[in-house]
C-alpha cells in the first residue's frame, strides 16, 4: 500500500517513469500472499496448506503480469521511503487492531455464523490483510472450519488489493490506473474463482 501510495505521487509529477512505478506497485503488491502465507504457516499448518494453492496461483499470476515489465522499468520503487520496521507504535496499532478483529471474528461467528467472517475478512482487508490472517489461523480448526477461514483470508486479500486499485487510480494517473487494472484484475479473478473450489 505504501509503495502504491508513493509511486502514484511520483506519477503524478513525472509520467516517464510509468513503466517502473506499475513493475514496483505490482511485486510489491503481489509479496503480500506469501506474506500471509508466512504468517499462516507460523501459527496453523493445516490452514497454510488449504491456503497455498489459491495465493500461489494469485501471486504467479501477478509475477507473471508484471514480469514483462521488468526491461522497461529502470530501478522500480528507488525513491520510495521506507522507515524503520522496528518501531514500538505501528507494533502497538498493529496489536490493537489484530485484538479488535479477533473479537469482531469472534462475535460475527456467534451471531451471524459464516456470514459474518466473510463481512469482517471484506472489511479487515480494507486496512491491513495480517490481522485477519493471524485471526483465521488462530481460529481455524477450533472454533471455524478451515474453509470458511481460508474465504475470509482471500476475501480480505481481493478487498486490500482493490483498495490499491483505488489508490493508484485516484492519486495516480488514469493511465496508471489502466496498468495496474490489467495486472490487479486478474489476481483478483484468480482469487474470487477458487472460491467456487471451496
Amino acid at each position: 500500500t505504501a509503495v502504491a501510495l508513493s509511486m502514484s505521487e511520483q506519477v503524478r509529477e513525472n509520467r516517464q517513469i510509468l513503466p517502473s512505478a506499475v513493475f514496483a506497485t505490482a511485486i510489491a503488491s503481489c509479496t503480500m500472499f506469501p506474506r500471509i502465507l508466512f504468517i499462516v504457516l507460523v501459527v496453523n499448518r493445516s490452514l497454510f496448506f488449504a491456503l497455498l494453492p489459491p495465493l500461489l496461483l494469485m501471486t504467479l499470476v501477478g509475477f507473471a503480469l508484471a514480469y514483462p515489465l521488468m526491461k522497461k522499468s529502470g530501478s522500480p520503487g528507488s525513491d520510495v521511503n521506507v522507515k524503520d520496521p522496528f518501531r514500538i507504535i505501528p507494533a502497538l496499532k498493529f496489536g490493537a487492531f489484530f485484538a479488535f478483529i479477533l473479537v469482531v471474528s469472534k462475535l460475527a461467528t456467534i451471531y451471524f455464523g459464516d456470514a459474518g467472517i466473510y463481512a469482517a475478512g471484506v472489511v479487515s482487508g480494507l486496512a491491513d490483510v495480517d490481522a485477519i490472517a493471524l485471526t483465521m489461523a488462530s481460529l481455524a480448526g477450533s472454533t471455524l472450519a478451515n474453509n470458511v477461514a481460508v474465504t475470509a483470508v482471500i476475501l480480505a486479500a481481493v478487498t486490500n488489493t482493490l483498495v490499491k486499485l483505488s489508490i493508484v487510480y485516484v492519486l495516480g494517473t488514469r493511465e496508471f490506473g489502466l496498468q495496474m487494472a490489467r495486472i490487479f484484475l486478474p489476481i483478483i479473478l484468480v482469487g474470487l474463482a477458487t472460491l467456487l473450489f471451496l
